[in-house]
C-alpha cells in the first residue's frame, strides 16, 4: 500500500490517539481481539506519555568518510541512522526495516542508485521517500533519478580540489520525511 505525505506527520493529536483507544477498548470488549489483549486497560493517559521513536534514515554511500560525516551529522539531530556501503545492502535494509527516508548515491557497488530505487519502488509495500545524493549534475541524470522513481535529487557539495563537502542538512531531510510526496499509481 501506498499513501501520501500525511502518512509522514509524526505527531498524533490526544484526540486521534482517544478515538483509537476506545475503538480498540470496545472491540477488547466484544471478544474481537486476540486473547493476549483482551486484559490491557489502556487509557489516554498511558499513550500520551509513551516516547515518540526517533525519525529513521538510511544512508546509502560507499564513500567511507562522507558516509561517516553524514551520519554524525543526523545522528547528533536526533536520527536513528542505519548505513550501507553498497546497492545491495541498502535494498535488502530497505525493504526489511522501511526507513522514514532513502538518502541514496547513485555511484554504489553492486546496484547502483538507480537500480535500487526502481527495485525498491517493485518490492516495497509502502512508499519510502527517496533523496538522491550525488555528484552526478547534468539534467540528463537527474531525469534518470525521477525516472527511476527519486523523490528529490540533491547534487553533492564539491570544493576545488574535487573532495565532497557538507551533507545535507537535517532540516532538508525532515522536509523530504514530512511532505513525502504521494507514491505514482
Amino acid at each position: 500500500m501506498r499513501v501520501s505525505g500525511s502518512y509522514w506527520k509524526t505527531t498524533i493529536s490526544q484526540a486521534a490517539w482517544s478515538a483509537v483507544i476506545v475503538e480498540w477498548q470496545a472491540e477488547s470488549s466484544s471478544g474481537t481481539l486476540d486473547e493476549r489483549f483482551t486484559n490491557r486497560n489502556l487509557n489516554s493517559s498511558d499513550v500520551s506519555e509513551m516516547p515518540t521513536p526517533p525519525p529513521h534514515i538510511l544512508v546509502a554511500e560507499d564513500h567511507t568518510a562522507l558516509r561517516a560525516q553524514i551520519v554524525a551529522v543526523l545522528a547528533g539531530a536526533g536520527w536513528h541512522v542505519d548505513e550501507a556501503s553498497d546497492g545491495r545492502l541498502a535494498l535488502q535494509l530497505a525493504l526489511e526495516q522501511p526507513p522514514d527516508v532513502l538518502l541514496l548515491d547513485l555511484g554504489l557497488p553492486g546496484l547502483d542508485g538507480l537500480q535500487v530505487c526502481q527495485r525498491l519502488r517493485a518490492g516495497a509495500d509502502r512508499h519510502i521517500p527517496v533523496l538522491m545524493l550525488t555528484a552526478r549534475d547534468t539534467l540528463a541524470d537527474k531525469g534518470s533519478g525521477f525516472a527511476a522513481g527519486a523523490d528529490d535529487y540533491l547534487i553533492k557539495p564539491s570544493c576545488a580540489s574535487g573532495s565532497v563537502g557538507v551533507p545535507p542538512s537535517s532540516d532538508a531531510l525532515t522536509s523530504a520525511r514530512t511532505s513525502g510526496r504521494a507514491a505514482r499509481a
